[in-house]
């Protein structure tokens, strides 16, 4: 059985969908529009799915801005669902939650979040 632990999130500045340099969660305040790169990790690597995986990607995004986008809460229109990355950007001001959730058979849900701040 695979513990949470086994599992991270690593977010990168990315350029032309390139990794540009890692962000750690809430490290610095990010500039509205910048690129992100977030990718799922299993013990230390990249994550490989397997038969009957499931991995899905959403965002609680905080703020006016999301709110009158009606933006609060959204899945990337499943377009990154059972990969193992997501590309996304810092669209809003304030405080936003990336989440990746993994459902693998007979282990538990592994809930993933990674928080960034946009100003």
């Amino acid at each position: 059985m695979q513990k949470q632990s086994e599992f991270s999130l690593i977010c990168y500045t990315a350029e032309n969908d390139k990794k540009n340099k890692q962000y750690y969660p809430n490290s610095f305040a990010l500039e509205k529009g910048e690129k992100l790169l977030f990718e799922l990790q299993e013990r230390g690597q990249r994550f490989t799915l397997k038969a009957g995986d499931q991995v899905s990607w959403t965002a609680s995004n905080s703020g006016k801005e999301a709110a009158d986008a009606n933006e609060s809460k959204h899945n990337f229109e499943g377009q990154y669902e059972n990969k193992a990355e997501c590309k996304t950007s810092a669209g809003y001001l304030g405080h936003h939650i990336l989440y990746c959730d993994i459902k693998r058979i007979n282990n538990p849900l592994v809930h993933l979040k990674f928080p960034i701040f946009v100003l």
